[in-house]
């Protein structure tokens, strides 16, 4: 079992500016008990805002498999330090998402999707890729850059 650090850190980028870093892999070891989590043995840092826009959107995901595969279904968490990217991909053995469901459901004004999951590591200048078919299950790949590219 992995025991992940207590505090967050400070670290200083170019111009002289404090900013804090935390461990992303501490963050999401407390998901539940239904969810498995994987992450590496030593601390996956990264600034505290990625941290918390990423466990949001990881979040969001586990409460699409609760919400949408029913209580039997099982998660899985991997979290992989990539050096300038961090993905964390999740994984379930749900029923899987019908071809066209996600816009059918934007289109309705349902956005955890597009907004909750994609829209949070978009803006942090990452990607999310949602691959699924029906029988199959879900799995949802997160990838955050360490530092935001500029546009």
């Amino acid at each position: 079992m992995r025991i992940g650090i207590a505090c967050p850190y400070s670290w200083a980028v170019p111009g002289g500016v404090q900013q804090h870093i935390r461990d992303l892999a501490e963050t999401l070891i407390g998901l539940g008990h239904e969810v498995s989590v994987i992450t590496p043995a030593d601390p996956v840092l990264l600034n505290e805002r990625a941290v918390t826009e990423t466990a949001a959107a990881v979040r969001a995901a586990i409460d699409n498999v609760r919400r949408h595969c029913g209580p039997a279904a099982k998660a899985w968490v991997l979290v992989d330090d990539e050096g300038a990217t961090v993905s964390v991909t999740i994984r379930d053995d749900g029923p899987g998402i019908a071809d066209g469901r996600l816009a059918e459901a934007a289109a309705e004004g349902r956005l955890g999707v597009s907004h909750a999951i994609s829209g949070r590591i978009r803006d942090l200048g990452g990607s999310a890729d949602i691959c699924s078919s029906p029988g199959a299950g879900t799995e949802v790949r997160l990838r955050v850059p360490r530092v935001r590219q500029r546009r």
